[in-house]
């Protein structure tokens, strides 16, 4: 599994997590996605020196992206 986090999603990363609306669901999975070690992926552009310690992030072009989602046999979106 890997998690493709666009837009401004890749906030829900940030060390700082208490302007998030719904921060308790928030804290209620990412302790999963942790102790699984899911990859994250997200857009450049993003601060990589400001993530959680604990999560594997990785950043790809939009194209990178495009190419991983068509290639997947299942995807989620929220």
């Amino acid at each position: 599994m890997t998690v493709v986090l666009l837009g401004r999603a890749p906030l829900l990363l940030m060390q700082d997590t208490e302007k998030i609306v719904d921060v308790d669901i928030l804290e209620k999975y990412l302790p999963s996605f942790k102790q699984l070690s899911i990859p994250f992926i997200v857009e450049p552009g993003m601060a990589m020196d400001v993530w959680s310690d604990n999560f594997s992030v990785t950043t790809r072009t939009a194209d990178e992206i495009r190419q991983l989602v068509q290639s997947a046999d299942r995807s989620l979106i929220f």
